[in-house]
């Protein structure tokens, strides 16, 4: 769905700009490491306390991509990828995705203060995760810090942005923001909005929000992607109302008493897990990696626990399970220190942000018990916001909290065209109508089916886009209409292929349809784990539910090898699968031992995942000697 506040405003934007000038003596250039091949790379010195002259300087980093058609650029793009605490500089590779306007526009990447190879700043111990908590690895940090602590706002921020445009010589920019670089883009066009061209916010974050509000949309949005999911999903079989009360079930359990058990992420990795009601919101409903792909097993797995069997929703927590706190990797990528030092800053707290820590911790717990549950339902306001979803324990030790919001009460936001793009499944920026509310001549583009930052996973998006840069229109935008991807849900988590669903019956089938239905979804099963796997770092070796692995190879197109796979206790799929990301075919060559004597070979054809692609899997072959002509949904 399209929403337009007003039309755009390129008229009044339509002047060619000029080239940019010889850089200001404030732009100095450096050698550019091997890396940032075709860049022009360099630096600014900008104050590090605007207040206070005699602290120095800070040097903010950049890499400048000129454009690649003769004459004038027509801008330049600043393009933020996230964090905070991000090193954007780092993320140079996904600026491979903006190619189609790099004929007419420069590419701007600035590291942001305290990032990368911008004044990097390190707390080992808290970057490491190294330490009791984070308010303890926060604090130390903090003291490590000392005064400087509190430079690091996106206020400071878009200052050092603005400073490194005119020491380039840009009039104007366009200011992409996606995730939290949307709040960058806010601060910037909230302070400096007569030098942008246009800005872009590819699943930007709000900015300065409460972060009650900020829960409750959250878990609301939570709540509307699994109704959602299932009323797209044949295979999901419960009605929408029916899915999302499968969360407030499992949280009546798990009051009663935290789930304990073992259980294999798709790494193979084990995790000995004790599931109470915040960890079921961090670390199964909130988790959306590999595509959103385990999120339709929820209400399922709901039901496999009320009946004794906990293995399900148990993969589930670990598949989403990380410690906290946790190693946050290469500070030179990101740097928790600048992460706290930003985010804490840029917005509200109810604490006094002069108030000592254990004071804080009294003022926190008493606005969270004055805090209704009715907006967060199924879940308490407790429960999330003492959880990591509530991001305090985070802010809770850091200095000067919430006295340099991104976006200060009542701030004039740019009137050059603006483009936001919003997946419907996003729980994690806020509300997409309220940023669009601020910026006079925005256009929001809703993109049905997609999680966070549509830019990323759409071509759809990414042609608005390139579209609007060059135009500062959008033209027609029916195509965010469309699902990118299918989110495939589950039936059922047998314990034995006696409890399964059937397979749906074709001509002249004579053979087990429950077996049937077992096999195609221990191979979708695992297919997805071996996809999981491999996108977040693995070699594609995945284990299945309840025994045997897979190995899944492949990058546009896939192959799989199934090992054993148990998607019940009484059968075992082996084979091997092709699939391909442009939609191609779903197939599966398989050797089936069932229960007893009831063997067989069975191949599977159909579509997996990709919307359009074909809804259901055809399944052929004997089973007991006995033809089997049967099939099931895909989705």
């Amino acid at each position: 769905m399209l929403l337009s506040r007003s039309a755009l405003a390129a008229t009044a934007l339509s002047c060619a700009l000029a080239a940019p000038a010889a850089a200001a003596p404030t732009a100095v250039f450096d050698t550019c490491p091997p890396e940032a091949e075709g860049a022009r790379c360099g630096h600014v010195d900008v104050p590090f306390d605007r207040a206070d002259p005699s602290a120095g300087t800070i040097a903010i980093a950049f890499e400048q991509y000129l454009h690649t058609d003769p004459g004038a650029a027509e801008s330049a793009i600043i393009i933020n990828f996230g964090g905070p605490g991000v090193s954007t500089i780092a993320l140079r590779d996904l600026a491979r995705g903006w190619r189609e306007v790099r004929d007419r526009f420069d590419l701007l990447l600035i590291d942001s203060r305290g990032t990368g190879r911008s004044g990097l700043v390190n707390c080992p111990d808290y970057q490491s995760g190294n330490g009791p908590s984070l308010i303890a690895l926060g604090a130390t940090c903090a003291r490590q810090l000392g005064a400087s602590a509190v430079r690091y706002s996106s206020a400071d921020i878009a200052k050092d942005y603005d400073a490194v445009r005119a020491a380039l010589g840009y009039e104007l920019v366009d200011f992409a923001g996606t995730s939290y670089g949307g709040v960058n883009a806010n601060a910037y066009a909230s302070r400096f909005g007569r030098h942008l061209r246009s800005v872009v916010l590819d699943g930007g974050v709000e900015p300065a929000m409460d972060p009650f509000a900020r829960g409750y949309v959250g878990v609301q949005k939570m709540l509307d992607r699994l109704r959602a999911i299932c009323a797209r999903s044949r295979n999901c079989g419960r009605s929408p109302r029916e899915a999302a009360g499968a969360v407030g079930r499992v949280l009546d359990r798990l009051r009663r008493a935290p789930l304990r058990g073992t259980a294999l992420d798709a790494h193979g990795g084990s995790h000995e897990l004790d599931l109470a009601p915040g960890d079921l919101l961090v670390h199964v409903v909130d988790n959306v990696e590999g595509f959103g792909l385990t999120q339709g097993e929820f209400p399922a797995a709901a039901d496999a626990l009320e009946r004794g069997d906990a293995k399900p929703l148990l993969r589930l927590a670990a598949e989403g399970d990380f410690p906290i706190p946790g190693d946050s990797g290469d500070v030179n990528f990101y740097s928790q220190a600048a992460n706290s030092a930003t985010y804490c800053l840029d917005n509200p707290w109810p604490w006094a942000a002069s108030a000592p820590l254990a004071l804080r911790k009294l003022q926190w717990a008493a606005a969270v018990a004055a805090t209704p549950d009715a907006p967060f339902a199924p879940f308490r306001a407790e429960e999330v916001m003492f959880s990591l979803y509530g991001m305090s324990d985070f802010c809770l030790p850091w200095p000067g909290t919430g006295t340099q919001l991104a976006v200060e009460p009542g701030a004039r936001f740019t009137k050059a065209p603006t483009l936001i793009l919003d997946g419907e499944f996003d729980a994690n920026v806020g509300r997409a109508e309220v940023v669009a509310a601020r910026f006079p001549n925005a256009t929001l583009v809703h993109f049905e089916g997609l999680n966070h930052t549509p830019g990323g996973w759409s071509q759809c998006a990414r042609d608005l886009r390139d579209r609007f840069l060059r135009t500062l229109t959008i033209g027609d935008a029916t195509c965010a209409d469309s699902a990118t991807f299918d989110n495939p849900a589950v039936t059922a988590f047998p314990r034995r292929a006696s409890e399964s669903p059937a397979a749906t019956a074709g001509p002249g089938n004579r053979g087990d349809l429950r077996l049937a239905r077992v096999a195609a979804d221990a191979t979708i099963d695992a297919f997805k784990r071996g996809i999981l796997n491999r996108f977040s770092g693995g070699d594609g070796t995945a284990p299945g539910l309840r025994g045997g692995s897979v190995h899944a190879d492949g990058d546009e197109h896939w192959t799989a090898t199934l090992d054993g796979i148990r998607w019940t206790d009484d059968v075992a799929v082996s084979g091997t699968l092709r699939w391909s990301f442009d939609g191609g075919p779903f197939e599966a060559d398989l050797r089936v031992d069932g229960p007893g004597r009831n063997d067989g070979t069975l191949h599977l054809a159909g579509g997996f995942l990709i919307h359009g692609a074909p809804r259901s899997i055809a399944i052929t072959g004997t089973l007991t000697g006995r033809r089997v002509v049967a099939s099931v949904p895909s989705n």
